[in-house]
């Protein structure tokens, strides 16, 4: 489906969104840091949640998940913060170490 209509140069937010659970869903390697990147950079729970769920469950990049949620977790709302820490399985007194 990339080679033919280059779903990854498409910025729509509904789109990509979709495309990357799709991708990260049939354990497209290549997909995964671009779901990891609209995940930290989108914003909207709507995304954020979904998609770090999608990764976490890639049981190759379960950890990278983990790593990429703590490393932002401080940027994130709160309350997308708190229930993304659940869905990831992680300590709400983990902290970043900057």
């Amino acid at each position: 489906m990339q080679e033919v209509y280059d779903l990854n140069a498409i910025m729509n937010s509904e789109i990509r969104f979709r495309w990357l659970r799709l991708c990260v869903r049939s354990r497209w390697e290549e997909a995964v840091p671009m779901a990891l990147k609209m995940a930290t950079e989108q914003g909207r729970m709507k995304y954020t949640r979904p998609l770090f769920r999608e990764v976490f469950n890639y049981e190759k990049y379960r950890e990278e998940a983990v790593r990429v949620f703590v490393a932002h977790r401080a940027a994130m709302h709160p309350v997308t913060s708190g229930l993304v820490g659940k869905d990831l399985k992680v300590d709400a007194s983990k902290t970043t170490s900057l």
